[in-house]
């Protein structure tokens, strides 16, 4: 289980983002052909994958899946309690390459980071210009970047307890960076992410309580109405009390409902206030991290699938007419996107609101497997997703209906599994080999057993 997770990646964030791919056709994870990418148009502006930063470094066959699924942004995590010309001139070279495969790029900031990787008192006025030095630097040398977005806390917020004036501190970096945009990279839009904004009061509210829960969403309103929010910032919407395994358990247990944010009348305020570009990042879900995360640098990171959730949100973001959306994705230490099926159905439900989990399963099965062969595959999917980390970290009350056509056991999943022949010519630009998708679905059978 994690919350605070970005904390932890800036000793590994250099490391990270000059590890490198080269497409050998010898490998067995490398697709088996080679199909023309067209872009399918979705119904949210802004469709893209977030990288955190991926563990190895994103190659051709990366942006053609993402281009074929429909995501037109790719969003880097500038990662490091430093600014340095070395570990900028990394992202500097991702960016480039994800703008040069067609693609709009989101530069991802945080906060008042300090020297020690955590968030300082923002009333500190040396640390805050040292900080905000560094922010220069990063978007001066990101300058080129399409979005800039600023995030609220993981880390950054206040380690002395500061109440709701935590709030006004906030704002008025969100205002300070902003003008620093302007000034380094006039051709970005600026977004603001809401996310552990709880912790502009206190960095030690736990996100194991409903405390940050309720202070996210009340802090976020609070900043929201502030007249200082201009109609060129963009918001950005964690919908944390809207899929979030983490909050809904911590709920559960206080005998609370969760409150939703945002709803019709957020969206529709700040429209008012002129402000067109708000977006939803559902992080955790395509990732299916809470409650038995398996990590990407150590074992095996399964095959996934959350569909059935998936769909939820995106039918939830766009009946508030948000017209972004972000989701988490990776690049395992292996080269391989773990989470290409979940990141494929929220293309398609973002492409098509009347699409059933179900069909998004077999419309994947039929990349992977032949055609007498793919609705057993399909059938082996749903099992999976029944049996996910993240269906068994939800508290039973949240949980959607499970697919009622599956195995009776792991065994006989892997039985049929076993019957399943790859795909040799798939109609779709898979970023791997159908032979090693099925792999990775025998080893999450076997955990699941």
């Amino acid at each position: 289980m994690r919350y605070l997770f970005f904390t932890m990646l800036a000793a590994l964030a250099l490391a990270c983002g000059k590890s490198s791919r080269a497409p050998a056709s010898t490998t067995q994870e490398e697709p088996e052909t080679q199909t023309p990418v067209v872009r399918p148009k979705t119904d949210f502006e802004y469709l893209g994958v977030y990288l955190w930063p991926s563990w190895s470094r994103e190659i051709q066959r990366d942006y053609d899946y993402w281009k074929a699924c429909g995501y037109n942004t790719v969003s880097i995590l500038i990662a490091g309690e430093i600014a340095t010309e070395e570990l900028l001139t990394t992202y500097h070279a991702r960016m480039r390459d994800a703008q040069h495969a067609g693609f709009k790029v989101e530069i991802v900031v945080f906060s008042n980071m300090g020297p020690n990787g955590q968030g300082f008192d923002p009333r500190d006025a040396v640390l805050m210009q040292k900080r905000l030095k560094d922010i220069e630097l990063i978007v001066t040398r990101m300058a080129a970047a399409d979005v800039i977005t600023l995030f609220a806390g993981d880390p950054g917020g206040t380690p002395v307890k500061l109440g709701e004036a935590g709030i006004d501190h906030f704002m008025d970096m969100v205002v300070t960076v902003k003008g620093i945009v302007e000034r380094k990279a006039p051709k970005a839009l600026y977004n603001v992410n809401t996310w552990a904004i709880a912790h502009w009061d206190d960095v030690h509210i736990s996100p194991f309580t409903v405390e940050f829960w309720d202070k996210e969403t009340s802090f976020s309103r609070k900043l929201l109405a502030n007249a200082k929010w201009a109609a060129d910032i963009g918001m950005i919407y964690p919908m944390h009390n809207y899929y979030r395994s983490l909050a809904m358990n911590e709920y559960v247990k206080a005998g609370k409902a969760p409150e939703l944010f945002p709803v019709q009348q957020d969206v529709d305020a700040l429209k008012e206030k002129g402000v067109q570009r708000q977006w939803a990042w559902p992080y955790f879900l395509i990732d299916e991290v809470d409650d038995g995360y398996t990590g990407y640098l150590v074992g095996t990171h399964y095959t996934q699938s959350e569909t059935r959730y998936i769909g939820d949100i995106a039918r939830k973001a766009r009946g508030l007419k948000l017209n972004g959306m972000i989701v988490n994705t990776s690049i395992d230490k292996n080269g391989i996107q773990t989470e290409a099926l979940n990141v494929y159905a929220m293309g398609r439900f973002s492409q098509d609101a009347t699409l059933t989990a179900e069909k998004v399963i077999a419309e994947f099965a039929g990349f992977i497997a032949d055609s007498k062969t793919a609705p057993v595959l399909a059938k082996v999917l749903r099992f999976v997703e029944n049996h996910s980390t993240w269906e068994s970290s939800i508290p039973a009350s949240y949980r959607l209906q499970p697919f009622a056509d599956v195995f009776p056991d792991a065994q006989a999943a892997l039985d049929a599994l076993a019957t399943v022949q790859a795909n040799a010519k798939p109609a779709f630009p898979l970023p791997f080999a159908p032979r090693g998708f099925l792999d990775r679905v025998k080893a999450r059978l076997l955990a699941i057993k």
